[in-house]
């Protein structure tokens, strides 16, 4: 049996047959699984310190982030360009988000996507579990966390700062094996000055987008 005379159909009637093709292969194209998702890095425990960290960045500023075992959201800060007196290229600063309900108070999945740049993490029980989002912009030199869930929730951010006082550089503080304060130059010990936070600046290391939240009352 033949089909329907295609030169019997209007322009109109064509033209809503091609889209309505092009369409479903578009919608086609989408169900179809992304084959680099089978190499996105996948954890179901928290961390318990900077040695169990996700990398994520831009090029030119990156984090090491993970969460511990209590919870907490944390991760150090680097740069390309951040380096001291002493020709160390040091973190800048480490920063700590805290949730409750806790990210760790039931089930817990860490990923780092690769397609999207970004590490996800969903952590809690049923309609409480939080679903944080953690990326570098690409064009922006800004660390984002979004968070969201389907109750309210609290989170507080916290920069610490662990280079606050002026001290003597150690000789196992060298940034090369087997270095020490001499084979830099020096003829002496030299001081590692703090860290100056700066403050009333418009500019920002983290930007931190939620929905669903609520702040505590004092």
């Amino acid at each position: 049996m033949a089909g329907p005379d295609a030169s019997a159909q209007s322009p109109n009637e064509r033209l809503n047959q091609k889209e309505n093709t092009v369409q479903k292969k578009h919608s086609n194209l989408a169900k179809a699984a992304d084959p680099l998702d089978k190499y996105n890095v996948v954890w179901h425990t928290p961390s318990k310190d900077h040695n169990g960290s996700m990398p994520i960045g831009n090029g030119e500023m990156g984090l090491n982030l993970w969460v511990e075992e209590n919870g907490d959201l944390v991760f150090l800060v680097s740069r390309t360009d951040s380096w001291d007196e002493h020709e160390r290229l040091c973190k800048i600063g480490r920063v700590r988000i805290q949730f409750a309900p806790s990210l760790t108070g039931g089930s817990f999945k860490q990923t780092l996507r690769l397609r999207q740049g970004e590490i996800e993490i969903i952590g809690g029980s049923g309609d409480s579990a939080i679903h944080v989002h953690v990326w570098v912009d690409v064009n922006h030199q800004v660390a984002h966390v979004e968070a969201d869930s389907q109750k309210d929730f609290w989170m507080q951010v916290m920069l610490e700062v662990w280079r606050d006082r002026e001290r003597p550089f150690e000789k196992d503080e060298a940034s090369g094996e087997g270095e020490d304060w001499g084979s830099h130059g020096f003829k002496e010990p030299k001081p590692i000055y703090p860290d100056t936070v700066m403050s009333g600046e418009k500019d920002c290391i983290v930007s931190v987008s939620y929905t669903h939240l609520t702040l505590p009352t004092n």
